[in-house]
């Protein structure tokens, strides 16, 4: 009699064994995500609202100040800028999708800024809620140097073609074309100045953000949660990474013009290498003040508090976006639509 017994026990015993440890709270799958509520905070509206407004007037400072350094250009005796003088307006298909492509880097700022706000938890909270807002993450700034530099060429393109600033007039028009033209044409400057490197960190925030973060467990048992209870996280997360890259090579191949962008001088070893070092200092200033955390996982796991990992990964992070801004250069050269 005991002998069947032990043969039902070996038989049915793991199959039970199984079912109760797939059915049991699994607590290591979490990786320390906590997230919030309305019901868990009661302020919970009131940061959200709070984090937006401190991130619309990041993007704000940062859009009227690129405009002004595009503007101080217009009393520079710079040769480089002196030249501008004759740039003619594009043609209307250009406009139209320069008009589009910033429409379309508007959209997505918008969801990675007003988006995102049903999904928050605690390791989120901690690392916005500081005077910098979502600065520390790399989505943010790169959507938002993309905003500022479509937007501002769209602008500075319009008001060339609409005032007629490849023509000479008379009367108001003439006058009103004095400020308005050269100082539409050295934002064009600035904006082709810039198109390289907010076309590269578009397409940095791309790749990485679905080589480092998208898979990493810690992200995974985020993304699993708020599609099971809010849904659509997914979903706006791929409508927030997906869209830079493909905004930077439109951007570089239809919009921009292929004789202005290769006659910029413009040092893209030492942009790469002050941008990621400024970056990763602002990332472990703000982490040291919240106590310790850092934006993605992947950083606490793998760089954590320790100089050596964070140096490597630093230049690793420059070589990278040094390859990404030179492919960015070899479209510019050779795929363009329009010279």
């Amino acid at each position: 009699r005991y002998s069947k017994i032990f043969r039902l026990l070996l038989r049915f015993a793991p199959p039970l064994l199984r079912s109760f440890v797939r059915s049991a709270p699994m607590v290591d799958t979490t990786h320390g995500f906590h997230p919030l509520t309305p019901h868990d905070a009661p302020s919970f509206m009131a940061y959200k609202r709070l984090n937006l407004i401190r991130n619309l007037i990041i993007i704000l400072i940062l859009f009227v100040f690129f405009n002004v350094v595009a503007l101080s250009l217009a009393v520079s005796s710079a040769p480089s800028v002196s030249a501008l003088d004759g740039l003619a307006p594009a043609g209307s298909a250009r406009i139209l999708c320069a008009v589009m492509l910033a429409l379309c880097s508007c959209v997505v700022l918008s969801d990675v800024t007003v988006g995102a706000f049903p999904y928050l938890d605690k390791h989120k909270f901690h690392v916005t809620n500081t005077p910098l807002g979502s600065l520390t993450y790399l989505t943010f700034e790169g959507v938002t140097s993309q905003f500022v530099c479509y937007t501002s060429n769209a602008i500075a393109e319009v008001a060339l073609a609409a005032n007629g600033c490849d023509t000479k007039g008379s009367g108001s028009l003439a006058e009103q074309s004095e400020w308005l033209c050269p100082s539409a044409r050295r934002v064009v400057f600035l904006t082709h100045a810039a198109a390289t490197f907010a076309g590269a960190l578009g397409c940095i925030v791309s790749i990485l953000f679905f080589v480092l973060v998208w898979n990493g467990p810690d992200f995974k048992a985020v993304r699993r949660y708020w599609d099971k209870h809010v849904g659509g996280f997914s979903e706006n997360m791929i409508r927030g990474h997906v869209p830079p890259l493909l905004l930077a090579i439109v951007d570089i191949t239809v919009v921009k013009r292929r004789a202005l962008l290769s006659s910029i001088p413009v040092n893209d070893t030492v942009i790469a290498m002050c941008f990621a070092l400024a970056y990763l200092i602002l990332v472990n200033t703000v982490s040291y003040l919240n106590g310790g955390y850092y934006p993605y996982p992947f950083m606490t796991e793998f760089l954590g508090r320790k100089p050596l990992r964070w140096i490597v990964f630093y230049f690793a992070v420059t070589g990278f976006a040094l390859s990404v801004t030179a492919a960015l250069k070899m479209l510019s050269r050779h795929y363009t639509i329009w010279p």
